[in-house]
């Protein structure tokens, strides 16, 4: 019964109260509050009207296959773009290079022939050999051919001397013409005009025109027969043999040093080289120059004795044998 008085029994009423405030402090109030929110509309109109920074963004560099990728289409893009430009060159503007060309080609042509046919006058040199300088101080070479010796001897001649004087291609060519006499000569200017461009052509056209009379290369067993004589010096030996080297250019090493050693008489120099072969010819060579100087030395010695064996001989007679006085003479003091 208790709780049932309490459920039942009505709320505390709350007294009010009246606020009283004057007009002056309700305007006062209002113009606070106005205040305070244009304040508030000032500080935040900045941050509406700014302009919004966008952070920049690194980008991550693409894949090695798309780059591949894309150069692969910018070369496939320019391969289009020439070759549509050169689809679109005008037929015109085509003929016209064409032409053109030709022209240069015909002019180039007309120049050649007015020099073999004009300037040249018929000579065997070509016009470009004409027209080289000579060097300065250039002299006449005091060597010549007629055509009745070897030809290869000559041409060796003459290019070991063009290389001292340092010779270019058409001064070899003019230089070499001034070397040949009689047939020779007259067999140069038989030649078609023109028909001497480079030094190579005149010395190989020089060459089989004059093969005939070319002396014959010797066989190497020219070499092997060769016997150092009774009574010939070693010195004159090895001169001959080495005269007979230079016909036969076609021996090896092993041929010219087995020959001249094959050769000797026997004695000393031919022991040392059959003991001790040379390696090279030049050193067979320098190993007889030196039993030479032996063999000189000896004979040189024996030549000496030889007189003083004569003058004692001559003293011994004069002493046995003395001078007979013929009457009316004067007599030896």
């Amino acid at each position: 019964p208790g709780q049932l008085e309490q459920e039942t029994r009505p709320p505390p009423q709350v007294e009010e109260q009246t606020l009283t405030m004057t007009r002056s402090e309700i305007q006062r109030m209002i113009a606070e509050a106005v205040a305070a929110q244009l304040k508030q509309t000032q500080v935040e109109q900045p941050r509406i009207d700014r302009p919004r920074v966008e952070q920049p963004q690194i980008e991550q560099p693409p894949p090695e296959h798309e780059l591949q990728a894309q150069s692969h289409e910018r070369q496939n893009r320019r391969a289009d773009e020439e070759e549509s430009s050169v689809r679109t060159v005008n037929p015109q503007a085509r003929n016209d290079t064409l032409e053109q060309l030709l022209a240069q080609v015909r002019d180039l042509q007309a120049r050649v022939e007015e020099r073999k046919t004009g300037s040249s006058r018929g000579h065997p040199f070509s016009q470009h050999i004409l027209d080289a300088d000579l060097p300065q101080g250039f002299r006449e070479l005091n060597i010549w051919y007629d055509g009745s010796t070897d030809p290869s001897r000559h041409l060796r001649s003459f290019e070991d001397m063009a290389v001292l004087h340092r010779y270019n291609d058409p001064v070899q060519c003019r230089a070499f013409l001034t070397t040949l006499r009689g047939p020779a000569q007259d067999w140069f200017h038989q030649l078609p005009p023109g028909a001497v461009r480079d030094f190579d052509g005149f010395n190989s056209s020089f060459l089989n025109q004059f093969a005939s009379v070319k002396a014959q290369e010797k066989s190497y067993l020219t070499l092997i027969g060769m016997q150092q004589k009774e009574g010939e010096s070693l010195r004159d030996y090895v001169a001959r043999y080495t005269r007979a080297c230079v016909d036969v250019p076609s021996a090896t090493e092993e041929i010219k040093s087995g020959g001249l050693t094959r050769g000797l008489l026997p004695g000393l120099c031919r022991n040392s080289l059959a003991k001790r072969p040379g390696r090279t010819f030049d050193e067979v060579l320098g190993r007889c120059a030196n039993y030479m100087n032996v063999e000189e030395a000896e004979d040189d010695f024996l030549q000496v004795a030889k007189a003083k064996t004569e003058c004692r001989d001559e003293k011994k007679d004069k002493k046995h044998f003395p001078a007979v006085v013929r009457k009316g003479s004067p007599k030896p003091e």
